[in-house]
């Protein structure tokens, strides 16, 4: 029998890299290799939650593409198994003065 949702593990460690203004990349630990890895994006950050993609299991990134230079973000990530989910971890993203300089995206997202 599989675990309820609520003793999941949850995503861990987030944090933003590769700020352009413009996009950025969001990398986690992964405490969960078989379940679906949902990322989650509120601007601003009050708004309701957008799930913007939900990932492979065994997710550790993804690169969000689209953004505005020096707003703030709220993005969390948190573990699906296509019907329920688990607990979100969130961090704030504070984008950087844009950027003409774009480094190298995996995956991305419009937003």
């Amino acid at each position: 029998m599989p675990l309820p949702s609520t003793l999941w593990p949850t995503p861990s460690d987030l944090a933003k890299s590769n700020d352009t203004g413009r996009a950025f990349r969001l990398t986690w630990t992964n405490g969960a290799t078989d379940l679906l890895v949902q990322v989650l994006l509120r601007a601003p950050v009050t708004d309701p939650e957008t799930v913007i993609v939900t990932l492979p299991a065994g997710s550790t990134l993804y690169d969000i593409i689209g953004t505005d230079p020096l707003t703030t973000y709220l993005v969390g990530v948190r573990y699906t198994d296509g019907r329920n989910v688990g607990a979100e971890t969130t961090i704030d993203v504070t984008t950087a003065a844009s950027s003409l300089t774009w480094p190298a995206m995996a995956a991305s997202v419009l937003i």
